[in-house]
């Protein structure tokens, strides 16, 4: 089981290191996806925290 996984991982590997130009775009798209993401968990926090005060003072 585990010389079995050891083999899939090398293989993954040799295939990643084939694969190498575009991980440079996939970060890039990554932060742009976390700078997108971000302030929307945000507004929803926010939104949450808003609607429970309006809440409780009612």
């Amino acid at each position: 089981m585990m010389s079995h996984q050891l083999t899939t991982n090398d293989s993954d590997d040799d295939l990643l290191s084939d694969y190498n130009p575009p991980p440079t775009t996939s970060q890039s798209h990554g932060r742009t996806t976390s700078q997108i993401i971000r302030p929307i968990i945000m507004v929803c926090i926010y939104a949450c925290m808003y609607h429970t005060d309006r809440q409780t003072d009612k």
